[in-house]
C-alpha cells in the first residue's frame, strides 16, 4: 500500500496525478517509485508522472500529464490550443482534444508515442489562469496557436473568437495588436486575414452575415458596435439620425422578452430610434435595407430641419475601425 501522504495527495488532486519530486518530497527514493509501479500501486502516464491505476482517470488528466512533463523539462510550460479554450470554457471545445503545450524554443519531445505536442516559442507568454493546477495561457495566445491547425475551419475559428469576446475574454484592438506582434505565426497570419474580412467588427456570425448581404450590398452601411451608455453597445447604428439596429438571433434572445423590451424603452428614453432585425426579415434583403434607408433619411431631414436633436454618445473604447457615420448620407 501506498504512503498515507502520497494516497492523499492523489485523491486531492483533481487530476489524480502525482510527480517524481511529489514522491521523493516525501522520503522516497526512486527504486520504491519502481518497486510501487511493478506492484501496480502506481501507473506510469509519462516520464515522472503518475496516476493511480485503480481510479478511472478525469478528463483533465491527460492534458495534466502533458503539463507536467513539460515542466520537468522547462521553466514554461503552459496549455494553448483546443485545450486551453476548453479550460476557458468556450463552447464547442473538449478536454478530449489532443493537448498542445508552449515551450521555451529549442525544447524537443522526446517520446515517441506521446498523446500530446509541444509548441516551440520565443515569444512572452501570459499565465492566464490555473485549473487544477494546469498552467493555461491567455485566449488571445490560445485561439492564434488553435488556428495552425489547418483542421480547424474558419467558421469554427470565427465562432471561437465571438465566444471569448462575449465572455469577456478578448478585446478586438488588444487581440490585434498581439496577433501583429507574433509577426509570421501561422495562426496569428491566418487570424489576421479573418480581422481584414471584418469579422471582429461583429459578436456573431448571423450577424456579420446580416452586415454582408443587407448593409454592404445595399449601402451605406451603419457603424457596427457602438457604445450608446456605460451598459449598453448596440449592433449596428446609424449615429447623425440616431438609428439603432439591434438583431435578435433565435437563440441568443430566446426567453429575454423583458430584458429585450427593456433594453428598446431605454434607447427611446435617449431619444435614440430602434428597428430588431430577425433572422426571416434577412430573406429579402432589398426589402430590409429599403426599410432602413426610408427610416434613415426621414431621422436625417428631422435632425437637419432642428426637430430632432443629434444623439450624445459616450467615449467610445478603442476600436478597428473609426466611427463613419457621424454625417448625414441622405
Amino acid at each position: 500500500m501506498l504512503p498515507a501522504p502520497l494516497r492523499k495527495l492523489l485523491t486531492s488532486r483533481i487530476s489524480g496525478l502525482i510527480t517524481t519530486p511529489d514522491v521523493r518530497k516525501g522520503g522516497f527514493g526512486s527504486s520504491t517509485l519502481s518497486r510501487w509501479v511493478r506492484a501496480g500501486l502506481l501507473e506510469r502516464v509519462v516520464p515522472q508522472v503518475y496516476r493511480d491505476p485503480r481510479q478511472p482517470p478525469p478528463p483533465i488528466q491527460h492534458v495534466a500529464a502533458a503539463h507536467l512533463y513539460a515542466l520537468t523539462r522547462d521553466t514554461l510550460a503552459l496549455v494553448t490550443g483546443h485545450c486551453a479554450l476548453a479550460l476557458m470554457g468556450v463552447p464547442g471545445f473538449s478536454l478530449a482534444a489532443l493537448p498542445v503545450v508552449l515551450v521555451s524554443h529549442g525544447m524537443r519531445l522526446r517520446l515517441a508515442d506521446a498523446t500530446f505536442t509541444f509548441l516551440q516559442t520565443r515569444q512572452p507568454c501570459r499565465l492566464a489562469m490555473r485549473v487544477a493546477g494546469v498552467g493555461v495561457t491567455d485566449p488571445i495566445r490560445a485561439v492564434a496557436d488553435l488556428a495552425i491547425d489547418p483542421g480547424v475551419d474558419d467558421r469554427t475559428l470565427v465562432q471561437a473568437l465571438y465566444d471569448l469576446r462575449n465572455m469577456g475574454l478578448l478585446e478586438p484592438v488588444d487581440a490585434v495588436e498581439r496577433w501583429r506582434a507574433l509577426g509570421k505565426h501561422p495562426g496569428a497570419v491566418r487570424l489576421r486575414g479573418l480581422v481584414d474580412q471584418g469579422v471582429l467588427e461583429h459578436e456573431s456570425h448571423a450577424e456579420l452575415d446580416t452586415f454582408r448581404r443587407v448593409f454592404l450590398a445595399h449601402p451605406p452601411p451603419p457603424d457596427c458596435q457602438v457604445k450608446v451608455t456605460a451598459r449598453h453597445t448596440v449592433d449596428y447604428m446609424y449615429i447623425f439620425c440616431g438609428l439603432v439596429l439591434e438583431y435578435y438571433g433565435e437563440a441568443a434572445h430566446a426567453d429575454r422578452v423583458d430584458h429585450d423590451a427593456t433594453r428598446i424603452f431605454t434607447f427611446k428614453q435617449l431619444g435614440l430610434d430602434a428597428l430588431v432585425i430577425t433572422k426571416s426579415m434577412t430573406t429579402d434583403g432589398v426589402a430590409l435595407a429599403n426599410l432602413v434607408h426610408d427610416t434613415r433619411r426621414r431621422l436625417e431631414a428631422e435632425v437637419l430641419a432642428g426637430r430632432r436633436p443629434r444623439p450624445a454618445l459616450p467615449v467610445q473604447p478603442p476600436r478597428l475601425t473609426p466611427l463613419r457615420t457621424h454625417a448625414p448620407f441622405g
